[in-house]
């Protein structure tokens, strides 16, 4: 023990063994010396072993949060793209499953509604997955409805009864500034 003290000198869990067993009061000087540093040593490894357990951890679960919001945008992706191809049928339930994405699918909904270069269809659907309440794109919504096929148009219709009547006037607007057949429709 009293060679271990001496510097340069590799300290073994034997040492804390001794440290454990034995009665610190019964130890010669060079003994103290020796099982103090000996303490310093294993308490750094200790230390060091815990901190590397713990950045172990954290990068473990930054790792894990990063998959998990990646497969969230490519789940809310999907869910975009196949509304926008969906029968017209398939809509309220593709918008009422959308609701949960909410944050990762809207950037995308409105541009592709707002393009004009897009699809009208895409457009529409897209405008209707948006018009969850009354306001800019329920009006687009109504818009599309002077326009749309009879499927399309008992979706929209279905879309904006469930939003009650906070939107009569707006309605009654547009039939006032459409014409013919598009004003019968609606």
């Amino acid at each position: 023990a009293e060679r271990a003290a001496g510097a340069g000198q590799r300290f073994s869990l034997g040492d804390l063994l001794i440290a454990a067993l034995t009665a610190s009061g019964s130890w010669t000087l060079p003994q103290k010396k020796m099982m103090a540093t000996a303490a310093r040593v294993h308490g750094m490894r200790a230390a060091m072993a815990v901190l590397l357990v713990v950045v172990v951890a954290v990068t473990i679960a930054a790792v894990r949060e990063s998959i998990a919001e990646r497969q969230s945008r490519l789940r809310a992706e999907g869910l975009v793209d196949q509304l926008l191809v969906a029968d017209v049928a398939e809509l309220p339930a593709l918008a009422t499953a959308g609701a949960e994405w909410a944050d990762l699918i809207r950037p995308r909904l409105m541009a592709v509604a707002s393009d004009p270069s897009r699809p009208e269809s895409e457009r529409m659907r897209a405008t209707y997955a948006l018009a969850d309440e009354p306001g800019k794109w329920t009006t687009r919504l109504i818009g599309f409805a002077s326009t749309a096929e009879l499927p399309a148009l008992r979706v929209i219709r279905h879309r904006i009864s469930q939003l009650g009547t906070s939107l009569n006037e707006e309605l009654w607007a547009a039939i006032r500034t459409t014409s013919g057949d598009a004003r019968t429709q609606l």
